[in-house]
């Protein structure tokens, strides 16, 4: 049982750790390569700044209204999600006119900003609580790792495929590990009903795509029927000693005992 839970421990934190690099990739690579693209567009270099700045506000909003989406559908399909934005935001950049650089801003800034609390949520779910400080650090390195791809990477393939190319090909990476995301298994046992977070990592492609088990698995279980009453309806008030004589146990009420073994009580009238 422990060499399953850190199996799973290690599998949950292998995939946040590459799923935070290609977020952090994404949202750091058009600063690093904004010489190329200020000189093929022949913008104004301040302009840069502006990028910047939509891309925090972005951030700010999508960090704020992800919670919800994560309880709702889960963390792993939430990941997936991100780094969905995060490639369609570096593919409308490289399309060209600045328009579309504010777009996207927003869009790919705002799926880098879900990643972090996505897998927070999910490494909160398969870490013991002794490790949760370690495994949380381990995590975060992948922010300046991606940086440091992203400086290495970025220049060379700008000089290689131009800047354009240097986006594509980021964008085509973070649309493969969405699709390695999918079919990610964690466990191959039964997850519990309405368990988002375990239904997203213990199925695989084919059983994920099964609209039975779908439905089985990440729907919360169905409450009980309340039952109405009518306006002439009333309960019959159970019988006190019903449940007593069921179980066995003796009878302790004095109006069933006989006269001698009631209490006395004292008279009220007075002498």
């Amino acid at each position: 049982m422990a060499e399953r839970a850190t199996s799973l421990m290690l599998l949950a934190l292998g995939a946040m750790s590459v799923q935070q690099t290609f977020a952090t990739v994404g949202r750091g690579l058009p600063p690093i390569i904004a010489p190329a693209i200020v000189a093929d567009l022949a913008v104004d270099p301040a302009l840069l700044g502006v990028y910047v700045a939509i891309a925090a506000l972005s951030s700010l909003f999508f960090q704020l209204g992800c919670g919800g989406f994560i309880v709702r559908h889960g963390a792993l399909r939430v990941s997936q999600a991100a780094l969905a934005l995060v490639a369609g935001g570096l593919a409308i950049s490289a399309a060209g006119p600045l328009a579309l650089w504010v777009v996207a801003a927003v869009v790919g800034a705002g799926g880098s900003a879900m990643s972090t609390p996505a897998s927070s949520h999910l490494l909160a779910r398969y870490t013991a609580p002794r490790l949760m400080p370690l495994v949380f650090a381990i995590k975060q390195t992948a922010v300046p790792v991606a940086l440091l791809i992203a400086g290495l990477l970025g220049p060379w393939l700008t000089g290689l495929w131009g800047w354009q190319g240097a986006l594509l090909a980021t964008s085509a990476a973070c649309f493969v590990f969405v699709a390695m995301l999918q079919r990610t298994v964690a466990h191959r046992r039964r997850p519990n009903p309405g368990d988002p977070v375990s239904c997203r990592l213990c199925h695989a492609w084919d059983t994920w795509h099964s609209r039975d088990t779908r439905r089985m698995c990440c729907r919360p279980p169905p409450r009980p029927p309340r039952v109405k009453r009518s306006a002439g309806m009333t309960c019959a008030p159970a019988a006190p000693h019903a449940s007593a004589r069921a179980h066995g146990i003796r009878s302790r009420d004095p109006n069933r005992l006989g006269a001698s073994a009631r209490p006395h009580l004292p008279s009220a009238r007075p002498q």
